[in-house]
């Protein structure tokens, strides 16, 4: 399955403002004076060519047992494809690489193309370590006639079945650097709402256009805490997180941000299944204005999850 799409986040940027997080402010005054909390915007290329791969196979058949017993036995093999970009706007997040090495952004292998610097590709299309999930689905019925008599019957069934998941994986790999940066800026400061997203010595372009094709600017580079403030506070003495005890980082990776999705690919699955009784209590006569006829009557117990 194919599917194109457009996914520009935050492009016109996301503002939040908190009661107290900059100042003697409420919401409302904090809007004001143009003090947010922290800002949000992105920019780049939203745009992807999703493919949504997908195979299976499967037997069923029904089993006479003998007179009174029937069995439905089937099982069902899927081999779900991860949705990936052929675009190669997408990217993952290992963040055991956050604590080695400070840049915990890795790709697939088509990033080369771009023929940026920096960033090496590592990973299948999809991003991720597998490109395939294999999902058994066993399925189990039966029918049983009681007595061999017709009147009194009890049936059951029992299925696994799989629960492919929409885009929101690979929607949260479209979050990344270099190809769609999405810059966050925390504590920016009373009258700063007008410049929050301007250039910075991180990023002398600011957030870049959308449509813009990826540039040396936004590679990630690793972010290393270069010094703590003497008087940073920790605990309950602190007197706030972004003046107290912020620290300058090297490189850029402290101001992007992305969404990590789970190297390893899994499907979802749902088990179903019912258990019936039925017995005929009677017949009974029922006339109608041009037919008479006999009607058997029948009661029945239903049991499900």
């Amino acid at each position: 399955m194919a599917m194109r799409r457009s996914l520009p986040i935050a492009d016109n940027g996301l503002i939040f403002f908190v009661s107290g997080a900059t100042g003697p402010y409420t919401d409302f005054q904090s809007f004001l004076v143009g003090s947010p909390l922290l800002g949000e915007g992105g920019g780049g290329l939203g745009n992807h060519d999703y493919r949504i791969p997908g195979f299976a196979w499967f037997g069923q058949d029904d089993y006479r047992v003998s007179k009174t017993l029937t069995l439905n036995l089937g099982f069902r093999n899927e081999f779900l494809g991860a949705p990936y970009d052929t675009l190669c706007h997408t990217g993952n997040t290992d963040p055991t690489l956050a604590i080695t090495t400070g840049q915990p952004y890795v790709y697939p292998k088509c990033i080369s193309k771009f023929g940026l610097s920096g960033i090496t590709g590592t990973l299948n299309p999809a991003g991720l370590n597998n490109e395939y999930a294999t999902v058994s689905e066993p399925r189990i019925g039966f029918a049983y006639d009681v007595a061999g008599r017709h009147t009194t019957s009890i049936r059951g069934g029992y299925g696994i079945y799989s629960v492919r998941e929409d885009l929101g994986a690979v929607d949260n790999l479209a979050i990344v650097p270099p190809t769609y940066p999405f810059l966050v800026g925390f504590f920016p400061g009373p009258d700063s709402l007008a410049n929050l997203f301007a250039s910075s010595a991180a990023f002398p372009n600011g957030v870049p256009a959308l449509g813009a094709n990826p540039t040396q600017t936004y590679v990630p580079t690793a972010a290393i805490l270069q010094s703590v403030s003497p008087t940073c506070k920790l605990g309950n003495g602190s007197t706030g997180i972004g003046t107290a005890c912020g620290g300058p980082f090297s490189g850029n990776v402290n101001g992007l941000i992305q969404l990590a999705v789970p190297l390893h690919w899994v499907v979802g699955t749902t088990q179903q299944w019912n258990f019936t009784i039925q017995h005929e209590l009677g017949a009974r006569l029922v006339c109608g204005a041009r037919l008479c006829r006999h009607q058997r009557q029948s009661v029945a117990l239903d049991i499900r999850p």
